[in-house]
């Protein structure tokens, strides 16, 4: 990987955060970091080369090096969710009476959730689209992913 970047802005908001204990916006911030995990494991265990990671207030993106088969685009793009969703189940169950746990669990249930809508530009249209690509056609998927 040859860049690895965090916007300026988030980094700035980070830290306003942290200084004013904002618990929210931090176990929001983990959930991704982890969700963005399990995406970069799974390019080690398939290994694709990483481009770069960029990191801003609005989530996070990978650019991978080259094309890549259908296969190990639906695992690189099912690792996310599902580490969020492992996380998910580690933390409720360690949450006891924790809030900051339970936080923490529900906000990487929720982004797991939402991550895997059949949207083009989310996790959920990257692993549709492999699986509609592995079953039809490039073009007749296209025009289903629209």
């Amino acid at each position: 990987m040859k860049k690895f970047r965090i916007d300026r802005l988030t980094l700035l908001w980070i830290a306003f955060i942290i200084y004013v204990k904002g618990s929210l916006i931090i176990h929001l911030f983990l959930a991704i970091a982890l969700h963005e995990l399990g995406h970069f494991l799974a390019c080690i265990f398939t290994r694709v080369k990483i481009k770069s990671m960029y990191f801003s207030l609005f989530g996070a993106r990978m650019e991978l090096v080259g094309h890549i088969s259908y296969l190990k685009e639906l695992i690189i793009a099912t690792c996310g969710p599902l580490f969020g969703i492992i996380g998910f189940l580690i933390a409720y169950l360690f949450a006891s009476k924790s809030t900051d746990v339970m936080t923490f669990a529900i906000l990487s249930l929720c982004l797991s959730i939402f991550n895997l809508f059949p949207l083009n530009s989310l996790d959920g249209g990257r692993i549709t689209k492999c699986i509609l690509c592995s079953i039809f056609p490039l073009h007749i998927s296209e025009v289903v992913m629209q």
